[in-house]
């Protein structure tokens, strides 16, 4: 019988993790098969709106979503908000896939069994200073691009057989992550007429911490977590140079304004490692932000109604370009075995205002589309690999699936009191993340 369990450390197996939100880090490691962070824009009031804001740009928050919007900027502005995430994260924990169970033991299960995990972060998430004058506008701003933290532990499924190899089961394993990047930027805008030009500065601070632990098992008996067979994982701590960000703004008229935007996404490296009692390999990994541009419209028919339609195109393709195969032997190594296409996202947004003396009610409603950003594996069985090769491959492919598109609905409110103070509240509600944000602003 212990044929049909060998377990190859090197080619190790493993299961998923999933949100609904970019892929955490560029390795094949189960924790990152599909674990993802949002690019949704700062700010309540833009959240409210769906993140449509390319075409609006007409707060702080512009000094990262469209740096050209300063200039709609007549007073010195404060902005500061807070940010509550809560995501759903769902794993293969048992059952039995690619075949039938076998009766035995923990093996009675038909199918996969996906059980789900709850994390939630709240942060400090974005704080901003605007200095406009008549034709140009600066800002200086800290915007908390992703704060995620997520544990979970399985039984280890099984799969199989197939005609080329034996009936294989995943290794039982606790794994838990930890990411947060955060931008210091400044940001620059001038107006010609109608037409307004921005450009912004960031440099990034990273840390994440990611540990995988692979216990052995016995046959079909429950898993057992007291020995650690292996350990895989992935520090960073960076702080990255330079990236850029750009945009455009034209406003035709008081009723139509057409804005543009692209924005550099920070690149950074860190320690992949794979350890067991024997054997220790590392090599350098790249976590890779993708870059993404896009356009936005804005519409306001009346003082009262606004509605705000944006389309970006983000460059998830670059997170496989340095891809790693954390079980090549000897040390993590380069592949080619993996792919994500590039997404476009789109967002729409509304707004009608209701006077109130000398203050002002906003009310936001808005969409989203999240396309499916999941890194795939590429690689097929062939008929000459060996059986280790061919579990390894079709584990690769259980793991590392194409994912599905995901909506998020939106809504917020907004008070502004006199010329001075505006605060906003708004949620983001979609299946594996849903997002609540408080912000204010005061202005001179």
């Amino acid at each position: 019988m212990a044929h049909r369990f060998k377990v190859f450390q090197v080619l190790g197996l493993f299961f998923l993790v999933a949100t609904g939100t970019t892929v955490l880090a560029q390795t094949n490691s189960e924790i990152n098969a599909a674990v993802q962070f949002n690019f949704s824009n700062p700010g309540a009031r833009s959240l409210g709106f769906g993140g449509a804001f390319i075409g609006l740009a007409d707060d702080a928050t512009a000094a990262y979503t469209n740096p050209a919007g300063l200039t709609n900027l007549s007073k010195p502005e404060f902005s500061f908000e807070g940010r509550y995430f809560q995501y759903r994260n769902e794993f293969l924990d048992s059952g039995h896939a690619f075949g039938a169970p076998t009766g035995n033991g923990t093996d009675t299960v038909a199918g996969e069994v996906r059980n789900r995990t709850q994390d939630s972060t709240k942060s400090f998430s974005f704080l901003a200073f605007v200095y406009p004058q008549e034709r140009w506008a600066v800002a200086v701003y800290r915007h908390e691009l992703a704060d995620f933290q997520t544990k979970f532990q399985t039984n280890g499924a099984f799969f199989g057989p197939q005609s080329n190899y034996p009936l294989q089961r995943f290794f039982p394993v606790q794994a838990s992550l930890d990411l947060k990047i955060i931008d210091y930027g400044a940001s620059f805008a001038v107006r010609f007429g109608g037409f307004s030009v921005g450009i912004g500065a960031t440099s990034s601070q990273y840390v994440q911490r990611t540990r995988v632990t692979r216990f052995s098992f016995t046959g079909f008996e429950k898993a057992s977590y007291a020995t650690p067979m292996e350990i895989e994982g992935v520090d960073g701590s960076a702080n990255e140079h330079v990236t850029v960000n750009a945009g455009l703004l034209w406003k035709a008229s008081r009723q139509f304004s057409i804005g543009a935007v692209y924005r550099q996404g920070p690149k950074f490296h860190n320690q992949v490692f794979l350890a067991t009692a024997t054997t220790f390999g590392s090599t350098t990994g790249t976590f890779h932000v993708p870059d993404a541009y896009g356009v936005g419209l804005t519409l306001r028919p009346t003082d009262f109604f606004t509605a705000s339609f944006d389309f970006n195109r983000v460059r998830y393709s670059q997170l496989t370009n340095e891809f790693l195969n954390v079980f090549a032997a000897g040390a993590p190594a380069p592949t080619k075995d993996y792919r994500v296409d590039d997404g476009s996202v789109y967002r729409l947004g509304v707004q009608y205002v209701v006077p109130l003396s000398n203050n002002v009610l906003a009310l936001r409603a808005g969409a989203w589309r999240d396309p499916d950003h999941r890194v795939r594996f590429t690689g097929q069985v062939l008929a000459t690999d060996d059986a280790n090769t061919a579990a390894f491959k079709t584990g690769q492919i259980l793991l590392f699936r194409p994912g599905k598109n995901e909506y998020h609905y939106t809504g917020g409110l907004g008070f502004t009191l006199g010329e001075h103070l505006q605060l906003d509240a708004a949620a983001d509600i979609a299946t594996s993340v849903r997002t609540g944000a408080l912000s204010a602003v005061i202005r001179y």
